[in-house]
């Protein structure tokens, strides 16, 4: 009981500690249900770190089915193992690759298949085991060293910008940002800045995209169109939009202008117009 009890403590402190800061057990999964960023690219994520969790959970794959011909007791975590890549096709095939961290959609598949291959392991020879573990070891620092930054330099500015701005008080804890540019790169500013309750992308949703700075969209405004203080917009028709909607610019970075709405400005949409709504 006590081993089954164990691995079962760090989902349900996990749940324990998404209800007790922010009201639902299964945060985790209900905070994106209906993120803003659409489905990831399969061959986008193939040729990141997602293809390597899938090369490390085919190796599993194979080790496990290895190691439950030569072991029949252990078909149970045989068949949980197929249970976790039919899960992994399902997932390609209906295109519903999540937008944040895909490679986790793994995660079951590397896990369940630990136990088969810590099975293999244990009648591996003494020289066996240390040329795998030496080999997994330089194949790991080769890819990690590898790796570039995944955020520009433009993009980390503008999220310093914006959490610098809610810790010094430019911006209020209700007031809202709404960031106006191309993907991945406004997702990018939007992750980094640690944000992520007051923070929107614009136009951009596989359900129903925000669209506050054109207020045409048929979903209904969102409960935060008003308390928007601050916008960062990229595209030159966009910035003259803001600058006549009578709002200050204060910098700019990168391609991005930052637009602050100053005491009296009008709102977004004055008049009450449509807005992007979740």
């Amino acid at each position: 009981m006590l081993w089954v009890g164990l691995p079962m403590s760090v989902p349900l402190g996990w749940m324990l500690l998404s209800q007790s800061r922010r009201g639902d057990p299964l945060w985790f999964l209900t905070s994106v249900t209906h993120d803003h960023f659409g489905a990831t690219d399969p061959t986008v994520f193939l040729t990141g770190p997602g293809g390597m969790s899938v090369w490390l959970a085919a190796v599993g794959l194979f080790v496990g089915i290895r190691t439950v011909r030569e072991h029949p007791g252990l078909r149970v975590y045989g068949a949980m193992l197929a249970m976790s890549w039919l899960f992994v096709i399902w997932v390609f095939a209906t295109g519903n690759l999540p937008s944040q961290l895909p490679e986790r959609m793994m995660y079951p598949a590397l896990l369940l298949s630990a136990p088969l291959i810590g099975a293999a392991w244990a009648q591996w020879s003494p020289g066996r085991q240390l040329g795998v573990v030496t080999m997994l070891l330089l194949s790991s620092a080769a890819y990690l060293i590898s790796l570039p930054n995944a955020v520009p330099s433009a993009e980390r500015q503008l999220a310093r910008l914006v959490g610098e701005a809610y810790a010094g008080g430019q911006l209020a804890g209700d007031e809202h940002v709404v960031v106006s540019g191309s993907y991945p790169e406004m997702t990018a500013v939007l992750i980094t800045s640690g944000q992520s309750d007051r923070v929107h992308l614009e136009d951009v949703g596989r359900r129903c995209p925000h669209r506050v700075l054109e207020c045409d969209s048929p979903c209904g405004p969102p409960a935060w169109r008003d308390a928007i203080a601050l916008v960062l917009v990229s595209g030159e028709a966009v910035r003259r939009d803001m600058a006549g909607r009578g709002w200050s610019r204060v910098t700019r970075v990168g391609t991005y202008e930052v637009f602050f709405r100053h005491e009296g400005a009008p709102p977004l949409c004055p008049g009450g117009g449509s807005s992007g709504g979740d």
